[in-house]
């Protein structure tokens, strides 16, 4: 049986599931194993840059003499333009397909750490980095997040924890990987080889294929119920024929009578061959009466032509997109979510940039602060990786994994700021790592738990929005805070208050689902009355 071949675009939100009319094809299973691999390979690549930017940066930011707050800023906005493509990623899917925007984000993420080797202020990093970048690499890593739900059902804890894992396998090795190449090629070589290893992504990008392109149609009997519709359509069909032909030959044996009353008058009479070829097209040539144009409108001899629908522009289709997906808010489970995450994100990601230079401060070098980091990665996949298997099991509960990851990344952030020796430093960020996995390895599987399959790209884009504008308060008040104590620990105690917000909101989680049933059964009978 042929592939069915749709355009380059995911299935649409608000129609069904394409695996309930359609089954697996020849090579599903391939194509699924050959996707992971290119978004393993894509996430592996880019959203290292997030937690590596002190690694990578700090060097000419201290060099330039940059203040807190600007290096706050630039890291911010970089994470405010990367997460705000969330809630445009989606959208721009479904328009263009998943290849073409990969495509763009990968080039564009690539283009501007290139660009940013040639940084002469903090200034041109913020164009560079935080714009160029932030925008290519949240377009690319958003359309990764979607594609997962689409091509894995059964096994999908399980596939979202190794797609996490390429996540974490980036930030163990690229710290220890930038740091060889800032002592070899220093920071203008070193950051033009990493812009060039991120170009890599345009391999993975370049082989995405929509799930639909390897499903097949399911082959249903018909039921008797159905035999039963066809055979009364085509009875109804053959009778109403039947009848408009009686009505047309009555016409048009009025049209025809003549008198003989002269021999002239019989030219007028229509011969058998002009009679035969009117009667095989008589809607054609003899007009109806007013009762059988009635009669033929009643009994619909002619279906009505489709009403052209005049198709909106690609901006203004984008737009209602996105404001369709953040209706989503009035949702109360879905708001404790989405701010849940805000505080989060905002919390470890703020933490991870200023570990570099709270480390620089006590006496600590490069060195020391890329292999803590790379421990915190470590952990950080074994926890993705682990949460994510267990996630599939009936007896896991993921609402006490996902808070107690968020309580323990509160704890080590705070915990950091009281510790001297490195080894202190070790484990600590280990924990941290533990933490940051146990709570992201189950990002987008418990929206999936809570709000369903189909609401997924609602509640991710509106986090996203929610996540980037988060980072643009954020990373302002830590640097001003920084700026005006004088110490990396305020700042840390900050991030670490606003961290354990989100497990203070999940307690109110079994109130939110109550309201939202409760608001549900309402709705129910009012609806049944309308249609009575």
């Amino acid at each position: 049986m042929d592939k069915i071949r749709p355009p380059h675009s995911p299935p649409e939100t608000n129609n069904k599931d394409p695996r309930d009319l359609f089954g697996p094809g020849e090579n599903t299973h391939r194509r699924r194993f050959l996707n992971f691999c290119l978004i393993f390979e894509i996430l592996t690549l880019i959203p290292m840059l997030g937690p590596c930017f002190g690694i990578l940066y700090s060097p000419p930011l201290l060099d330039m003499d940059a203040s807190s707050t600007m290096t706050a800023a630039i890291f911010n906005v970089f994470a405010f333009l990367w997460n705000l493509q969330g809630l445009f990623g989606g959208a721009l899917a479904q328009e263009f397909g998943w290849r073409k925007v990969s495509l763009l984000g990968v080039f564009l993420v690539s283009s501007g750490v290139t660009l940013s080797a040639f940084a002469t202020s903090p200034t041109f990093l913020l164009l560079s980095f935080s714009i160029v970048a932030g925008i290519g690499g949240g377009l690319c890593s958003s359309v990764c997040f979607l594609i997962i739900p689409y091509y894995f059902d059964r096994r999908r804890g399980f596939a979202n924890s190794f797609m996490m894992g390429g996540v974490c396998l980036g930030q163990i090795i690229t710290p220890l990987f930038v740091q060889y190449l800032q002592d070899n090629y220093g920071f203008k070589g070193a950051t033009m080889i990493v812009g060039a290893v991120l170009l890599n992504g345009l391999v993975g990008a370049s082989l995405y294929q929509p799930v639909k392109w390897h499903l097949k149609p399911l082959k249903k009997k018909p039921t008797e119920e159905s035999q039963n519709l066809l055979v009364q359509q085509s009875n109804t069909n053959l009778d109403t024929q039947e009848l408009t032909n009686n009505v047309l030959v009555k016409r048009l044996r009025r049209n025809t009578e003549c008198s003989y009353t002269s021999i002239g008058s019989l030219k007028n009479v229509p011969s058998k061959q002009e009679l035969g070829a009117s009667c095989m097209n008589l809607a054609s040539t003899l007009p109806l009466d007013r009762s059988a144009q009635n009669l033929g409108s009643m009994i619909s001899i002619k279906s009505p032509e489709p009403e052209k629908i005049k198709e909106d522009n690609l901006v203004l289709r984008i737009l209602k997109q996105v404001v369709k997906n953040l209706l989503i808010l009035r949702s109360p489970a879905a708001l404790i979510m989405i701010l849940g995450n805000t505080v989060t994100i905002n919390g470890y990601l703020n933490f991870s940039m200023m570990v570099p230079f709270a480390m620089y401060k006590s006496g600590y070098n490069s060195h020391d602060a890329a292999f803590c980091l790379s421990i915190a990665a470590t952990c950080n996949l074994f926890a993705r990786m682990t949460v994510g298997c267990l996630s599939d099991r009936a007896w896991f509960n993921m609402k006490f994994c996902y808070m107690g990851g968020n309580f323990l990344v509160a704890f080590s952030m705070f915990a950091f700021t009281f510790l001297q020796s490195f080894e202190s430093h070790v484990v600590i960020l280990a924990l941290f790592g533990c933490g940051v996995g146990s709570y992201m390895g189950l990002y987008n599987i418990i929206m999936v738990k809570y709000m369903g399959l189909e609401d997924l790209p609602k509640i991710f884009g509106a986090a996203c929005l929610f996540v980037a504008l988060g980072f643009l308060v954020t990373g302002p008040i830590t640097g001003v805070i920084r700026d005006a104590s004088g110490s990396y620990a305020v700042s840390i105690w900050f991030l670490s208050g606003m961290t354990i917000s989100c497990f203070l909101l999940w307690l109110a989680m079994p109130w939110a689902l109550k309201y939202q049933q409760n608001k549900q059964e309402m709705q129910q009978p009012n609806d049944h009355s309308l249609k009575a």
